[in-house]
């Protein structure tokens, strides 16, 4: 959730909530209506998510990633078997205050957590853009600068 920009989309009646991230062409799929983690054997780079509310929280509990990932742009990681619990809460119109808690014995003596507020864009007729590389990238120079949060 700390790359660059995304956007949380729940269709109306639809028992998903998918987040859309603008960097490396990712999004996630978080499935709202109590149906179990798929097995095992099933992992993929953003995890199988599940999702629901406690109160004004949405609670996504992650398994089944599959190792490859990293959590910042340093190279710390976690392994296939972690399970990552995150709580995503509205603290006021333009501001979700989101934490997620990493549990992986395999990597990690014992489980911690994350957190920061993330703000809402608002820049008029703002979209996400096509993530690619091209002559004029500005994206490594946007990622580096000091002071950059939530990016």
């Amino acid at each position: 959730m700390w790359m660059m920009d995304y956007q949380f989309v729940q269709p109306v009646g639809s028992p998903f909530i998918f987040t859309l991230h603008e960097q490396n062409h990712a999004y996630r799929v978080i499935a709202m209506d109590g149906r179990p983690h798929v097995g095992s054997g099933v992992r993929t780079w953003m995890g199988d998510s599940r999702g629901r509310w406690d109160g004004n929280t949405l609670v996504v509990e992650t398994t089944n990633q599959n190792g490859r990932e990293w959590l910042d742009n340093v190279g710390n990681f976690y392994s296939a078997n972690a399970r990552i619990t995150e709580r995503v809460t509205m603290v006021d119109a333009d501001t979700l205050f989101w934490e997620a808690r990493i549990e992986d014995p395999a990597v990690y003596t014992q489980p911690w957590t994350m957190a920061f507020p993330l703000r809402r864009t608002k820049t008029p007729g703002f979209q996400l853009m096509e993530f690619a590389c091209h002559e004029g990238n500005k994206s490594p120079e946007l990622q580096l600068r000091k002071g950059a949060e939530g990016r």
